[in-house]
């Protein structure tokens, strides 16, 4: 393995795990201690991640969202259970916004049983499962495309979605907690978003656990501002009296139903 794709793994396996030890990764990698101590504090002076006794965690500020191949294969059963969840609060005719995500994706999939729907996507690979369903009227944004993310984000993106009257719209996260709210690490991304709260009557944040207790430069919104927040139930219990006594309306899915 290259030097920077062992990087790449080690991150990765950190957005999986939250934290690791030195031992963990070199058994991993089949490379020395020595050698994952140099990544990490490599990847330490990037702020992709924090230097710990023994080892190496996530930090709470994210600076980068992984890309979308990446995030397919984490969490797949809690995205497939959050995503027949929140297509179940779809009701024929109305007009759905789904943000890009793999969450958001499983929403898509499981809206086959709708008669008739109007379906507003930023994400190709959402715009291309449901080209296959002839009940659902579908329209994509457009915009800057976003290779790493397989998504249309940036002005135009924004300017196409303040053309819609979207009844529900679920919004998906790499990064959200109740202090900060809903937060990205990419302004062409916030701008869709943004757009996004303004176009719509309704609006959700679905997002697993995993990315909870995070943060990211960019505020898109606080929870308040949402109609609801979709998560399973492994979302910390401190998180989940915290935003009850905040009147956040949390919605949480069993990850393995």
């Amino acid at each position: 393995m290259l030097p920077e794709d062992r990087k790449d793994a080690i991150y990765r396996y950190l957005f999986a795990k939250r934290s690791a030890t030195i031992h963990e990764l070199a058994t991993l990698m089949a490379v020395s201690a020595m050698t994952i101590r140099r990544d990490i504090k490599f990847l330490q002076d990037a702020g992709l991640v924090v230097g710990i006794h023994g080892g190496a965690r996530l930090p709470a500020m994210v600076h980068q969202a992984l890309p979308y191949v990446e995030k397919a294969q984490l969490n797949v059963h809690a995205k497939q259970s959050l995503g027949r969840y929140a297509a179940s609060l779809v009701q024929d005719g109305q007009v759905v916004y789904l943000d890009a995500g793999t969450t958001s994706y499983e929403i898509a999939r499981a809206l086959g049983d709708q008669v008739s729907l109007t379906v507003l996507t930023n994400d190709f690979t959402i715009a291309a499962w449901l080209m296959r369903h002839s009940h659902i009227t579908l329209f994509h944004t457009g915009g800057k495309v976003d290779k790493r993310h397989i998504a249309s984000v940036g002005a135009m993106a924004a300017t196409a979605l303040a053309a819609f009257n979207i009844d529900l719209a679920f919004l998906s996260a790499s990064a959200w907690d109740v202090t900060h709210g809903l937060s990205t690490p990419d302004e062409n991304t916030l701008l869709v978003n943004q757009a996004v709260l303004a176009a719509s009557a309704q609006r959700y944040l679905v997002a697993d656990s995993s990315k909870y207790g995070r943060y990211s430069v960019y505020s898109v919104c606080k929870l308040q501002q949402l109609d609801g927040v979709i998560t399973d139930d492994d979302c910390p219990c401190a998180a989940v009296e915290e935003m009850k006594q905040r009147d956040i309306r949390l919605h949480r899915v069993n990850r393995r139903g």
